[in-house]
């Protein structure tokens, strides 16, 4: 593991014992089930495929597509290796043979859901903004493009709600404007209906990024969900 004197300047850990010393990621294999769905064809029936965020599936379940509230059920599990599968857990990356929906209602960066534990679609929510490369200030009515799991979305920053300082507090007035390296609580309208979550409840569908030009404008993660629509489970 360790090579002798060559580096007896260095006291710490090895590659080897820092590795070991790594806590495995928690799977919430018992969550609510969220799939965001990354790539989708036809081959003998509908294929979506993508990574099992929460929850797990299994062959036959029947499921839910949103923002579309499209109840389908699985037919088939496919693997890594393309082996067939009967179950999936949270982590792993699967494609999934759906039967009762077509492919031409099902798009990237939509996510399948448990019927009865829906998640939110939503067109305008309030977020906290670092603004990473921005040759101009930024003010309301900044459009750009939103990244958020597998959607691609175009956005408009609707409202600058508050300048957040280094200490996390709040400005009390709006401000007229945010530039590089400031940070900013926004209020973010979307062109259509996206599935998302607040990042303190789900963070891997509460987290993105804000893209314009081939450049990344800013990061930010989602405290409020504004205008939300959820669905009673089906019957």
């Amino acid at each position: 593991d360790r090579v002798g004197n060559a580096c007896s300047w260095y006291q710490g850990a090895s590659l080897l014992e820092t590795l070991d010393g790594l806590q495995a990621v928690e799977r919430k294999i018992n969550g609510p089930l969220r799939i965001p769905i990354s790539e989708k064809y036809r081959e003998m029936g509908t294929i979506v495929s993508g990574k099992i965020e929460s929850g797990h599936i299994r062959v036959n379940q029947k499921i839910m597509i949103m923002p579309e509230r499209r109840v389908c059920e699985i037919s088939n599990i496919y693997g890594v290796n393309e082996a067939e599968e009967q179950s999936a857990i949270s982590g792993d990356n699967v494609r999934i043979k759906l039967r009762g929906v077509d492919d031409d209602v099902v798009q990237n960066g939509f996510v399948i859901v448990d019927r009865k534990h829906p998640c939110h679609s939503t067109r305008e929510f309030d977020a906290l903004l670092v603004i990473r490369e921005a040759k101009n200030i930024i003010t309301a009515g900044f459009k750009s493009v939103l990244h958020v799991h597998t959607a691609t979305e175009e956005i408009i920053l609707s409202k600058l709600l508050h300048k957040v300082n280094n200490k996390n507090q709040r400005s009390r007035m709006p401000p007229p404007f945010v530039k590089q390296g400031e940070m900013c609580i926004v209020r973010i309208q979307t062109s259509k209906p996206i599935c998302v979550e607040r990042y303190s409840e789900f963070p891997q569908l509460g987290r993105f990024t804000l893209r314009d030009e081939g450049k990344t404008i800013a990061v930010g993660k989602i405290l409020k969900l504004v205008d939300t629509n959820t669905v009673n489970a089906a019957n």
